[in-house]
């Protein structure tokens, strides 16, 4: 049935072991249906380690989902029906559970670790230590428990963006047989049911990509479930690696930018001082002669006259003053010249 390792490789406890393996005379073991599952397990967990030692898994074809919820909603009947195809008999209140189960989604293989985890209050502190390396998040209520939807909002859901804001949420109304059934929730005394309405306007408002009803019970949208879990994840991943671009190309806009008017404003600065001091002083001169009344604006003018003709009568003294200085170097030269001919 499994493929046992060399001796060489074993402990002592291991080869004991081994030993009682060959030892034992499995035909008489035949009609044991407890024998014949647990050695279809350990085949298929050695046949798995096998495989993943042939060909190492792929990081961008596996994800890391949780599941939380309230207890009794159906969160591990959920994960061991999809991963085993066996819906649990017995409830056991969980701790801590997790499971590995290898799909395909878009013909390609997908591996899914899966973290199941306590709703009860006793294990709010310990919960958060399976939040870290979650990718995807699956929140579960019961269709046929009002309380249970109401948990969705009030403390599921704030407790998810504490711990793992950003991260994509699955919206999962379990139990559907019951409620396509009218069955009242073992307990509760009364039936109590969430339509597909409700479920839906509760996604929109806690911003989950996806919301479906389901029944682990009798496969129905199972499958479905999860393969929106797989997509939120691929869908998630390709989001930041987008973003990463897009902050990266941001940046460097925003460095030449400021480069680019640092530069023109150190140039700027200085034209702008003279161009507002000349229109303030404009500015300033048309307010004093807006105030200005006939008589002054007419002794203004005046005065502007006076002070053009002196600077023109200073203009010809200083005109008629060069021409007589001229005139009396000529007159030396004259003089000078008469003497030598002399």
């Amino acid at each position: 049935f499994f493929i046992l390792p060399a001796k060489s490789s074993m402990g002592n406890d291991e080869e004991e072991l081994l030993q009682f393996v060959q030892g034992v005379e499995w035909d008489k073991y035949e009609d044991d249906d407890d024998v014949i599952d647990t050695l279809k397990k350990i085949q298929q967990r050695v046949e798995e380690m096998d495989d993943g030692d042939e060909e190492e898994d792929d990081p961008d074809r596996r994800a890391k989902v949780v599941v939380v919820g309230d207890g009794a909603v159906g969160k591990t009947c959920l994960f061991i029906t999809y991963a085993t195809g066996k819906f649990p008999e017995e409830y056991v209140p969980t701790v801590f559970e997790n499971y590995t189960h290898e799909t395909t989604f878009k013909n390609a293989p997908f591996l899914l670790h899966m973290w199941d985890t306590a709703g009860q209050e006793d294990y709010d502190r310990l919960r958060p230590l399976s939040y870290p390396g979650t990718e995807v998040v699956v929140l579960c209520f019961s269709l046929v428990n009002e309380s249970t939807f109401e948990s969705i909002r009030m403390k599921w859901n704030p407790e998810i963006n504490h711990y793992l804001d950003g991260i994509p949420k699955i919206l999962v109304g379990t139990k559907l047989d019951m409620r396509e059934q009218k069955i009242t929730d073992g307990a509760l005394t009364k039936y109590e049911e969430i339509t597909t309405e409700e479920g839906e306007d509760l996604a929109k408002e806690i911003g989950a990509a996806a919301y479906i009803e389901t029944s682990p019970l009798t496969g129905k949208n199972l499958n479905e479930v999860f393969e929106k879990v797989i997509a939120a994840a691929l869908d998630s991943r390709g989001e930041e690696e987008e973003e990463e671009v897009v902050q990266k190309k941001s940046s460097k806009k925003k460095s030449s930018k400021s480069k680019k008017s640092k530069s023109e404003g150190e140039k700027k600065p200085r034209k702008k001082k003279s161009s507002r001091k000349k229109d303030g002083e404009s500015s300033d001169k048309k307010k004093r002669r807006k105030d200005e009344t006939s008589e002054e604006r007419r002794e203004r003018r005046r005065k502007r006259k006076e002070a053009k003709e002196a600077k023109e009568g200073k203009s010809s003294s200083r005109k008629k003053r060069s021409k007589t200085e001229g005139d009396k170097k000529e007159r030396k030269k004259k003089s000078k010249r008469k003497t030598t001919d002399a």
